[in-house]
């Protein structure tokens, strides 16, 4: 409590008194005689050197926290969006496995064809291939950029190769 306002005693009300007075300026020893500490920014370099490392002492937290919480966040939304595009893959085999039920049973390459082609309009779409049980392609539509898809053994699995932004279900 050093400031000049509480030494005249003007703001005794708000923030105390101090028991330093100004006649005490340049001659009052406060403390040890081994400690001797200076705080005096107008001498020197010492008002940059003190607000160089506030400065760095209170931005260097932030900082380190904003780049640790956008990192989180872009993680966080990366996954959301890989998760709702897995989703409408699936959504999207749904229909495809319900629309081509009659083309299949019936041999009808034509009604197949009429499924996938309807498929291939979605604007996220870049193939759809039909195969039969013994591997062989029946119909499908854009260019899928990945060889033969593995055999369905009935269990549900998953194929993604980020390159080629190909996801086989």
């Amino acid at each position: 409590p050093s400031e000049l306002d509480r030494a005249f005693g003007t703001e005794a009300i708000y923030a105390g008194t101090s028991f330093l007075m100004p006649d005490m300026l340049d001659g009052f020893r406060y403390g040890s005689d081994l400690c001797d500490i200076v705080a005096d920014a107008t001498v020197g370099e010492g008002e940059r050197r003190y607000s160089a490392a506030v400065l760095l002492a209170a931005l260097l937290p932030a900082a380190l926290l904003a780049v640790v919480l956008s990192a989180t966040f872009i993680f966080d939304r990366v996954n959301d969006l890989d998760t709702a595009h897995r989703q409408r893959a699936e959504a999207l085999m749904r229909q495809v496995v319900a629309d081509s039920e009659y083309g299949l049973f019936s041999g009808n390459r034509e009604a197949l064809q009429a499924v996938v082609d309807r498929v291939k309009l979605e604007n996220d779409v870049r193939s759809v291939t039909i195969v039969s049980a013994d591997d062989r392609l029946l119909v499908s539509a854009g260019h899928a950029g990945y060889g033969n898809p593995e055999r369905f053994n009935g269990q549900r699995s998953e194929t993604a190769d980020p390159k080629k932004q190909t996801l086989l279900l």
